[in-house]
């Protein structure tokens, strides 16, 4: 019935937390780019983007495809590991993918090098090898003996999926493999450009370009707010959001697809959106609720800054963006030279934007709120009068664009 109102929190399929998986948005371009560049074996694919901003999705879409039916894959994650362990996401990928008989592989007498990953092996693997004097030599005999292990399982696909995490001999392993001579599996590897700040690795692997090895390197960015529409559309039975509720949820996320659709849920948890006609929109809410799972994400990212980057986010989240950064240096107290460092660690990382030259912004309005919430309470209060005391002896003397959306 035209008109007819259904509250999220009255019985309606939002308000009962029963939203749709979302469709791939906006990814078909380098889905089509992904699928044409693996027909040509081998490749080495990068794929680069911010955190939640879909690259495992786009993976999961091509390997679900009948494009990757031509491919043997072996697919590897990476967890964040404080510690990572040596080869590990190869050797769980390895054993993931349900290996039958070793006796079948005619593995050579290099494979005794992977007695020590692959314990759960030893009775059918050839015999150690003699110590080598020099421990290249050794680390170089398991790179050849894993490769042997992919070519004699038919691999001829190797994905590799939060690859900032990865450990350095599983680094070692992708140069070696991007190095072969003869074909060997293509590569695909997904990161974060923001955790791979000045580190060669990426540098050395991106400028591998062997004659016979065709390269893509595809950045994904976040979506516009016509495609943050279509995915949140996607997740509430194809029905058409208000153009308020878009402009909503591509203000707070950026149109980061795993803030849209977390963002998307958590509203319709709660009860906060109603269904008019065959439109969706928003209750008018005042309030930033940060999803869990964006929250952790945005956290952990932080966590691995400096304590003076993390300071600088600290004082950005309590003033409330964008911010003067000559303000932003007065509340955070660290010495210039420590602010200018954290801040340009901060904008590294991207969870921190320069605008203009003059004024510092979160990039996400849930990534800033995420970081705010986590401030302790007596913390906050020191870090909310600070700001009131900055504001007090900049106000006679400060232009407005100094003083937009400081406080809270």
């Amino acid at each position: 019935m035209v008109g007819e109102v259904t509250h999220g929190g009255a019985g309606g399929d939002a308000g009962r937390g029963e939203v749709s998986t979302p469709s791939l948005i906006g990814r078909d371009d380098e889905l089509a780019r992904l699928s044409r560049v693996l027909t040509t074996t081998p490749a080495l694919v990068l794929v680069e983007g911010e955190a939640g901003v879909g690259k495992t999705r786009l993976l999961d879409e091509f390997l679900s495809s009948s494009a990757s039916a031509a491919h043997s894959t072996l697919s590897a994650v990476c967890p964040p590991l404080r510690e990572p362990c040596t080869l590990g996401p190869i050797v769980d990928a390895v054993l993931g993918a349900g290996v039958g008989t070793l006796a079948d592989l005619r593995l050579s007498g290099l494979a005794g090098a992977l007695r020590p990953l692959f314990p759960e092996w030893a009775a059918d693997l050839p015999p150690a090898l003699e110590p080598a004097e020099d421990a290249s030599v050794s680390r170089h005999r398991v790179l050849r003996a894993l490769a042997e292990l992919l070519d004699r399982l038919g691999v001829n696909l190797l994905v590799v999926d939060d690859a900032q995490w990865s450990d350095d001999a599983t680094r070692e392993f992708l140069l070696f493999l991007a190095d072969r001579d003869g074909q060997g599996p293509s590569l695909v590897v997904a990161y974060r450009p923001e955790d791979l700040v000045g580190d060669p690795w990426l540098l050395r692997l991106s400028g591998r370009l062997r004659p016979h090895r065709a390269r893509l390197r595809l950045v994904l960015d976040p979506l516009d707010q016509s495609e943050t529409a279509a995915l949140a559309s996607s997740m509430l039975a194809g029905q058409h959001v208000s153009d308020e509720f878009a402009q909503h949820l591509h203000a707070r996320t950026e149109g980061v697809p795993l803030a849209v659709e977390e963002l998307v849920r958590l509203m319709a948890r709660r009860g906060d959106l109603v269904r008019r006609g065959q439109s969706w929109k928003r209750l008018a809410l005042d309030q930033i609720v940060v999803p869990p799972t964006v929250r952790d994400t945005v956290l952990e990212h932080a966590s691995r800054l400096s304590a003076c980057a993390q300071a600088v986010l600290r004082a950005a989240a309590v003033a409330a963006d964008p911010i003067a950064e000559r303000l932003l240096l007065s509340i955070s107290t660290l010495a210039p030279t420590d602010f200018n460092a954290g801040l340009a660690e901060a904008a590294a990382h991207r969870l921190l934007h320069q605008r203009d030259g003059r004024r510092v912004s979160f990039r996400h309005v849930l990534a800033g709120r995420a970081i705010y919430d986590a401030v302790a309470e007596p913390e906050r209060r020191v870090l909310h009068e600070r700001a009131g005391h900055v504001l007090e002896s900049v106000v006679p003397r400060a232009c407005p664009a100094d003083l937009v959306g400081v406080g809270r």
